[in-house]
Protein backbone atom coordinates (compact mmCIF):
# COMPACT_ATOMS: atom_id res chain seq x y z
CA UNK A 1 0.00 0.00 0.00
CA UNK A 2 2.73 2.16 0.75
CA UNK A 3 4.11 2.60 -3.16
CA UNK A 4 0.12 3.19 -3.94
CA UNK A 5 0.11 5.92 -1.62
CA UNK A 6 3.32 7.52 -2.98
CA UNK A 7 2.06 7.78 -6.28
CA UNK A 8 -1.27 9.43 -5.33
CA UNK A 9 0.14 11.94 -3.53
CA UNK A 10 3.16 12.86 -5.93
CA UNK A 11 0.37 14.98 -7.72
CA UNK A 12 -0.68 16.85 -5.20
CA UNK A 13 2.21 17.91 -3.50
CA UNK A 14 2.01 21.39 -5.45
CA UNK A 15 -1.57 21.85 -6.18
CA UNK A 16 -3.86 20.90 -2.81
CA UNK A 17 -3.27 24.63 -1.53
CA UNK A 18 -5.55 25.57 -4.65
CA UNK A 19 -8.04 23.28 -3.25
CA UNK A 20 -8.17 24.66 0.02
CA UNK A 21 -8.90 27.95 -0.93
CA UNK A 22 -12.24 27.13 -1.71
CA UNK A 23 -13.27 23.97 0.94
CA UNK A 24 -11.64 22.46 3.86
CA UNK A 25 -12.85 19.19 3.23
CA UNK A 26 -13.04 16.62 0.14
CA UNK A 27 -14.92 12.78 -0.11
CA UNK A 28 -15.23 10.19 -2.46
CA UNK A 29 -18.77 9.49 -3.08
CA UNK A 30 -20.15 6.76 -1.32
CA UNK A 31 -17.80 6.10 1.73
CA UNK A 32 -18.63 6.57 5.57
CA UNK A 33 -16.66 6.75 8.76
CA UNK A 34 -19.43 5.58 11.06
CA UNK A 35 -18.50 2.92 13.25
CA UNK A 36 -14.54 3.48 12.54
CA UNK A 37 -12.56 5.07 15.60
CA UNK A 38 -9.30 2.96 15.45
CA UNK A 39 -6.51 5.30 13.01
CA UNK A 40 -2.69 4.58 12.21
CA UNK A 41 -0.40 7.42 11.31
CA UNK A 42 1.29 7.08 8.28
CA UNK A 43 4.74 8.75 8.13
CA UNK A 44 4.24 12.63 7.49
CA UNK A 45 5.30 13.60 3.37
CA UNK A 46 7.03 16.89 3.21
CA UNK A 47 9.64 18.25 0.76
CA UNK A 48 13.47 16.99 1.74
CA UNK A 49 15.17 19.43 3.60
CA UNK A 50 12.66 22.01 4.09
CA UNK A 51 11.93 21.80 7.56
CA UNK A 52 15.90 21.79 8.24
CA UNK A 53 15.78 25.15 9.92
CA UNK A 54 13.33 24.76 12.26
CA UNK A 55 14.87 21.96 13.97
CA UNK A 56 14.96 19.07 11.57
CA UNK A 57 12.27 16.65 9.98
CA UNK A 58 12.15 14.40 13.03
CA UNK A 59 11.05 17.09 15.41
CA UNK A 60 8.13 18.54 13.10
CA UNK A 61 7.29 15.05 12.55
CA UNK A 62 6.98 14.01 16.36
CA UNK A 63 5.14 17.42 16.64
CA UNK A 64 2.74 16.35 13.94
CA UNK A 65 1.71 12.91 15.76
CA UNK A 66 1.40 14.32 18.53
CA UNK A 67 -1.57 17.05 17.34
CA UNK A 68 -2.70 14.21 15.44
CA UNK A 69 -3.26 11.54 17.91
CA UNK A 70 -4.64 14.41 20.43
CA UNK A 71 -7.11 15.95 18.07
CA UNK A 72 -8.36 12.44 17.03
CA UNK A 73 -8.88 11.42 20.71
CA UNK A 74 -10.92 14.43 21.35
CA UNK A 75 -13.27 13.02 19.02
CA UNK A 76 -13.19 9.50 20.16
CA UNK A 77 -11.47 7.76 18.49
CA UNK A 78 -7.91 5.79 19.11
CA UNK A 79 -4.73 5.59 17.69
CA UNK A 80 -2.93 2.00 16.98
CA UNK A 81 0.99 1.13 16.57
CA UNK A 82 -0.30 -1.75 14.32
CA UNK A 83 -0.87 -1.12 10.39
CA UNK A 84 -3.01 -4.14 10.82
CA UNK A 85 -5.52 -3.05 13.38
CA UNK A 86 -6.23 0.27 11.95
CA UNK A 87 -9.86 0.93 10.48
CA UNK A 88 -8.48 4.02 9.10
CA UNK A 89 -4.82 5.33 8.09
CA UNK A 90 -4.00 8.81 7.78
CA UNK A 91 -1.34 10.02 5.52
CA UNK A 92 0.16 13.73 6.68
CA UNK A 93 1.70 15.74 3.61
CA UNK A 94 2.77 18.91 3.88
CA UNK A 95 2.28 21.27 0.68
CA UNK A 96 4.73 23.88 -0.27
CA UNK A 97 4.31 27.16 -2.29
CA UNK A 98 6.48 30.07 -3.31
CA UNK A 99 5.34 32.94 -0.61
CA UNK A 100 6.97 34.73 1.77
CA UNK A 101 5.86 34.65 5.26
CA UNK A 102 6.58 37.90 6.90
CA UNK A 103 9.10 37.07 10.03
CA UNK A 104 7.55 39.72 12.12
CA UNK A 105 4.00 37.97 12.46
CA UNK A 106 5.22 35.27 15.14
CA UNK A 107 3.18 32.28 16.03
CA UNK A 108 2.61 31.32 19.85
CA UNK A 109 4.40 28.37 21.88
CA UNK A 110 7.93 29.29 19.63
CA UNK A 111 9.75 26.67 21.36
CA UNK A 112 11.92 24.50 18.64
CA UNK A 113 15.64 25.66 17.88
CA UNK A 114 16.55 27.22 15.35
CA UNK A 115 19.86 26.06 13.20
CA UNK A 116 21.55 27.68 10.23
CA UNK A 117 20.56 27.57 7.08
CA UNK A 118 21.70 24.93 4.25
CA UNK A 119 23.87 26.79 1.65
CA UNK A 120 21.50 27.58 -1.32
CA UNK A 121 18.09 27.83 1.05
CA UNK A 122 15.81 30.10 1.25
CA UNK A 123 12.97 29.44 3.17
CA UNK A 124 11.66 33.02 3.73
CA UNK A 125 10.14 32.60 0.19
CA UNK A 126 8.21 29.60 1.18
CA UNK A 127 5.17 28.38 2.91
CA UNK A 128 4.03 25.11 4.06
CA UNK A 129 0.15 23.83 4.93
CA UNK A 130 -0.74 20.62 5.36
CA UNK A 131 -3.38 18.23 3.98
CA UNK A 132 -4.44 15.07 5.93
CA UNK A 133 -5.44 12.23 3.41
CA UNK A 134 -7.60 8.95 4.93
CA UNK A 135 -7.06 5.61 3.69
CA UNK A 136 -9.13 2.79 3.79
CA UNK A 137 -6.89 -0.42 4.33
CA UNK A 138 -8.50 -2.36 1.57
CA UNK A 139 -8.56 0.51 -1.54
CA UNK A 140 -5.75 1.50 -2.95
CA UNK A 141 -6.75 5.60 -2.88
CA UNK A 142 -7.58 8.02 -0.59
CA UNK A 143 -11.05 8.16 0.54
CA UNK A 144 -11.43 11.55 2.20
CA UNK A 145 -8.90 14.56 2.54
CA UNK A 146 -8.78 17.68 4.86
CA UNK A 147 -7.45 21.05 4.15
CA UNK A 148 -5.97 23.89 6.23
CA UNK A 149 -5.79 27.07 4.71
CA UNK A 150 -3.05 27.74 6.84
CA UNK A 151 0.44 29.55 5.26
CA UNK A 152 3.27 29.05 7.42
CA UNK A 153 7.46 29.81 7.23
CA UNK A 154 9.15 26.43 8.03
CA UNK A 155 11.22 28.78 10.00
CA UNK A 156 8.29 29.64 12.23
CA UNK A 157 7.06 25.89 12.88
CA UNK A 158 5.95 25.30 16.35
CA UNK A 159 3.97 22.85 18.36
CA UNK A 160 1.22 25.56 18.50
CA UNK A 161 1.01 25.95 14.20
CA UNK A 162 1.03 22.33 13.66
CA UNK A 163 -1.73 21.73 15.66
CA UNK A 164 -4.10 24.58 14.12
CA UNK A 165 -2.87 22.94 10.97
CA UNK A 166 -4.22 19.91 11.95
CA UNK A 167 -7.56 21.26 13.52
CA UNK A 168 -8.01 23.06 10.54
CA UNK A 169 -7.96 19.44 8.45
CA UNK A 170 -10.20 17.76 10.95
CA UNK A 171 -12.67 20.63 11.54
CA UNK A 172 -15.00 18.90 9.49
CA UNK A 173 -13.93 15.28 10.21
CA UNK A 174 -15.92 12.53 10.63
CA UNK A 175 -18.06 14.33 7.24
CA UNK A 176 -21.36 12.49 8.82
CA UNK A 177 -21.27 15.15 11.48
CA UNK A 178 -21.00 17.72 9.35
CA UNK A 179 -23.65 17.24 6.66
CA UNK A 180 -24.41 20.72 5.57
CA UNK A 181 -20.88 21.17 4.78
CA UNK A 182 -20.53 17.78 2.46
CA UNK A 183 -23.41 18.28 1.34
CA UNK A 184 -22.45 21.66 -0.19
CA UNK A 185 -19.20 20.36 -1.49
CA UNK A 186 -21.30 17.25 -3.24
CA UNK A 187 -23.54 20.07 -4.59
CA UNK A 188 -20.19 21.95 -5.99
CA UNK A 189 -19.18 18.97 -7.54
CA UNK A 190 -21.88 17.92 -9.16
CA UNK A 191 -22.22 21.18 -10.85
CA UNK A 192 -18.83 21.24 -11.94
CA UNK A 193 -19.38 17.86 -13.45
CA UNK A 194 -22.45 19.17 -15.19
CA UNK A 195 -20.46 22.04 -16.31
CA UNK A 196 -17.84 19.69 -17.76
CA UNK A 197 -20.51 17.06 -19.31
CA UNK A 198 -22.52 20.49 -21.17
CA UNK A 199 -19.54 22.14 -22.38
CA UNK A 200 -19.62 20.81 -25.58
CA UNK A 201 -23.35 21.02 -26.12
CA UNK A 202 -23.27 24.48 -24.94
CA UNK A 203 -20.41 25.17 -27.89
CA UNK A 204 -22.39 23.79 -30.40
CA UNK A 205 -25.52 25.88 -29.02
CA UNK A 206 -23.59 28.87 -29.38
CA UNK A 207 -22.16 28.39 -32.28
CA UNK A 208 -25.62 27.84 -34.25
CA UNK A 209 -26.55 30.97 -32.41
CA UNK A 210 -24.11 32.59 -34.25
CA UNK A 211 -24.91 30.82 -37.35
CA UNK A 212 -28.16 32.05 -37.51
CA UNK A 213 -27.38 35.71 -36.21
CA UNK A 214 -25.07 35.70 -39.38
CA UNK A 215 -28.10 34.26 -41.79
CA UNK A 216 -30.16 36.71 -40.64
CA UNK A 217 -28.56 39.70 -40.94
CA UNK A 218 -27.94 38.76 -44.81
CA UNK A 219 -31.95 37.91 -45.16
Amino acid sequence: MNNKIFAALIGTISAALICACSFTQEIKEGISFRGLDKFYIEKPICPIGIFDACGGREIIDTKLYKAIEECLKEKGMTRVSNKNEAQIIFVPLWNISEREIPTYNTPYNLNLPVQPLPIGGNPYKKAVSLEMQAWFPDMDSWVWRGFSPMEVSPLMMTSGSIRDQVDWCFKHFPPEEYPSNLEKRRDEIADKKYEEKNQFNNVLIEDRKNRDTISSERN
